[in-house]
């Protein structure tokens, strides 16, 4: 035996008791919502904060990151027949450098230096002499990395013998030789 319903005949829903609220009101259908609307500024917001956020960070890294100058003493050993004008050329040319301090030596301010330096060792002290000592240009500069390519136009020049770079050093960092080529 089969039954059959008819679901025609189920009751209609009892209405709820009270007035009816002012969003359920049936003669105001609620306005379709907007596509374009408050999402538009939040974007644009979201996209200013996040750029912000990016440049602030980033210069703190920088900031943080950042390594002090290096205190960089070069010196420039000179060819024992060196004239005038090759040491103004030399001179001329250490200016790429833009030294903080520049200093020439003569061969007798380098004789004095190196007795004062070696008055403790008479083998050493007794193996120099004033005709050996080279004349010098020493000049200090500053930057936090020394360009070996500033020296070219100093290595270029014939009556340089010698070129010899040092960074000295700081209260976080050993001192080295920079070696240039």
């Amino acid at each position: 035996m089969s039954e059959s319903h008819s679901f025609s005949s189920l009751p209609e829903p009892l209405p709820a008791e009270g007035p009816p609220a002012a969003s359920e009101s049936p003669a105001a259908p609620a306005p379709p919502a907007s596509r374009k609307g408050p999402w538009i500024p939040l974007v644009l917001v979201g996209g200013v904060a996040a750029i912000v956020g990016a440049l602030v960070a980033t210069a703190v890294t920088l900031a943080v990151t950042r390594t002090q100058p290096h205190e960089y003493v070069v010196s420039v050993f000179l060819q024992q027949d060196a004239t005038d004008e090759q040491n103004a050329a030399v001179e001329s040319a250490l200016d790429a450098l833009e030294p903080v301090e520049r200093k020439f030596e003569s061969r007798e301010q380098a004789w004095e230096n190196y007795r004062k330096l070696f008055k403790d060792r008479p083998d050493l002290l007794a193996a120099g002499t004033l005709e050996a000592m080279p004349e010098s240009f020493r000049v200090t500069t500053k930057s936090r990395v020394f360009d070996c390519a500033l020296l070219v136009d100093v290595r270029d020049l014939a009556v340089v013998d010698k070129i010899q770079v040092i960074q000295r050093p700081t209260k976080d960092e050993a001192g080295a030789e920079i070696a240039c080529g």
